[in-house]
């Protein structure tokens, strides 16, 4: 959740220990937890899955889904910048 904090500013608050978790929080789409333990904690209190999700709901394969694509997208850049970086060293040794 959104809430003002100290600094007139909105920030994440933890909707497991009510900690204001700055931007270092761990989100999903309908909740905010400062860290993996208190994801953890909700979903075992809740008996959800991965910060509030129902298992094998439509919103969970969504979820996975869209974490699956960010993952394969953050390692297709970095593969890509690192070829980059191969090729100008190569290059570079050959001159």
């Amino acid at each position: 959740m959104l809430k003002l904090n100290e600094n007139h500013q909105y920030d994440k608050y933890c909707d497991w220990c009510g900690k204001f978790c700055g931007p270092a929080g761990v989100s999903t789409w309908s909740h905010h937890f400062c860290s993996e333990r208190c994801k953890r904690a909700y979903d075992n209190a809740n008996g959800t899955v991965d910060g509030g999700y129902q298992k094998g709901s439509v919103g969970h394969s969504i979820h996975n889904t869209a974490k699956g694509v960010k993952n394969f997208i953050e390692k297709l850049i970095g593969g890509f910048f690192v070829g980059v970086i191969i090729v100008i060293i190569i290059m570079s040794l050959f001159k």
